[in-house]
């Protein structure tokens, strides 16, 4: 196989028979602000986005407690803004609260805490923030949006319906979560006000104003090669330690088959040279829901190393690689922001005259630092067309396979002085039916992987006999249970449809206790 071609084997699949409490502020003087109503008849929504739009507010309250398609009363014109609220908030039994820059909606029967948290000794101690990141003027979910705690390097990521659930220490009660998706203005929320209910956090499309006398174009392969040179001084030189979080499922059109959870501890070497990444299990469980009149069992082959060297920045596919850019051809270039940072977005495809067209995507620069912090990818339709059997290992012969597409994100955040892997998602759909059929079924193979904590100081290799194999079946291995591990730890939130599923299976759950 070709050299260059053998990155895009990192996933393969199996196919085969089977039988089977606030701090709360005093009100400030902008409670006084005067806010205009331009028209009548306004949702509650609409009437919160006026009211952060003028007044420069961020509200923070639990989904369940209103309802924000409800038509309000409030009349055009200008209102002194806690007028407007009490007005609003009239028939709904909720009060508010003014918190530095934000507005807080509560039951006034929910007693809340208005000192200090009182922080105990034990490390088994925490609490959980649960919230949904949504854009806020179309209202749709934003699916792989980052949630970090500032400076601590610890994270996770919303799932594909934006919904998040972060378990954090009593410890830091009084840190910052920041929430953060490419192209919105990335919201920073002290963590104590996020511990009451699932709150909803809306995010803002943040626009890009440059100057008018600066001249905005820019050469996209010149942008891609400088930052292709800088690469092996933006991330690490030094092996770091990632406690993350993976998970990988198989669903036959919107059914659960077989899902598989687990904690990792990872060893990542130095992004310089060649030296592969180890990885210990800690924690790990196992569904399947193999129905016995299913003729056809789809197995994900070498996930976990397949998850690995999607860490584009340390094994390159060769349109990250400087010998390659000459064969790019660039569909668009412009710019973005991440963070309240400039970036270079960089769409690409392959050249007609490439020896290997097999992606196409859009690369994330920052424009300050020349950091690639995003990368999302797809093997493109001319490759799957002609070469389906590069991603299956074994095929059924009594079914006709075909890969509808193959889809790659990763994404890099800043910590400790270097950029640090954080977040990779894979999504493939196949179309499978059986020969003289004429209808088949559609299935979809995801395999994600979130970094929870990253550690830099004192980081060891692991022995031999705790790493694990990554080449195997994940699912496939068969661990001791263990009913309490998920306690204390994070993990992306499963969608409503794993979560339906799940409910619905009466099978073995396998996982592994801590070594």
């Amino acid at each position: 196989m070709h050299p260059i071609r053998n990155k895009i084997t990192v996933v393969f699949f199996i196919l085969f028979f089977a039988s089977a409490g606030f701090l709360f502020a005093k009100q400030t003087p902008k409670a006084e602000n005067t806010i205009r109503i331009y028209s009548r008849n306004l949702t509650y929504f609409e009437v919160f986005r006026e009211i952060s739009r003028q007044a420069d507010y961020f509200f923070i309250y639990d989904s369940q407690l209103i309802e924000n398609d409800r038509k309000s009363s409030i009349k055009r014109g200008e209102h002194k803004l806690s007028g407007l609220l009490d007005e609003l908030l009239r028939d709904t039994g909720l009060n508010y609260q003014f918190v530095e820059k934000y507005i807080i909606l509560y039951r006034p029967d929910i007693s809340r805490d208005t000192g200090e948290a009182e922080i105990t000794d034990s490390t088994n101690e925490y609490y959980i923030v649960s919230g949904r990141v949504i854009d806020a003027s179309s209202r749709q979910p934003l699916p792989f949006a980052t949630i970090i705690q500032e400076g601590r390097g610890r994270g996770i990521s919303t799932n594909l319906e934006g919904n998040f659930s972060y378990k954090v220490p009593a410890e830091y009660y009084n840190d910052t979560l920041r929430i953060s998706c490419m192209g919105y203005s990335p919201r920073n929320i002290p963590l104590q006000l996020l511990t009451d209910g699932t709150i909803d956090i809306y995010m803002e499309i943040e626009p890009v104003f440059l100057q008018e006398v600066v001249v905005t174009g820019y050469d996209p392969s010149r942008v891609l090669l400088e930052a292709l040179e800088k690469k092996e001084f933006l991330y690490p030189d030094f092996p770091a330690m990632h406690t993350s979080f993976y998970r990988e499922g198989v669903f036959k059109k919107e059914e659960l088959v077989r899902y598989s959870e687990a904690v990792f501890n990872i060893y990542k070497t130095a992004y310089r040279g060649n030296v592969p990444d180890q990885v210990q299990l800690l924690k790990s469980r196992n569904y399947s829901n193999v129905n016995a009149e299913d003729s056809l069992l789809l197995k994900l082959k070498a996930g976990v190393k397949g998850i690995l060297e999607l860490d584009v920045m340390k094994a390159p596919p060769y349109f990250l690689s400087s010998d390659n850019v000459s064969n790019l051809v660039f569909t668009s270039s412009g710019y973005t922001l991440h963070n309240d940072r400039l970036v270079y977005e960089i769409s690409f495809e392959n050249a007609k005259h490439a020896t290997d067209d097999i992606y196409q995507g859009t690369i994330y620069i920052d424009k300050e630092s020349m950091a690639i912090v995003q990368v999302d990818f797809s093997v493109t339709d001319q490759f799957l067309r002609t070469n389906q059997n590069n991603f299956l290992v074994r095929k059924s012969r009594q079914h006709n396979t075909r890969i509808q597409s193959i889809d790659y994100s990763v994404k890099y955040d800043y910590y400790d002085g270097k950029y640090h892997i954080m977040h990779v998602r894979g999504d493939l759909y196949m179309h499978i039916r059986e020969k003289y059929k004429w209808w088949g079924n559609s299935y979809k193979v995801i395999f994600e992987m979130a970094t929870m904590k990253v550690e830099t100081q004192d980081v060891k290799r692991f022995r031999y006999r705790d790493r694990l194999k990554t080449q195997s079946i994940f699912s496939d291995e068969n661990y001791s249970y263990d009913a309490d591990f998920w306690d204390d730890l994070n993990f992306i939130s499963p969608e409503k449809e794993i979560h339906e599923s799940l409910k619905r299976i009466s099978a073995q759950i396998e996982s592994i206790e801590e070594r």
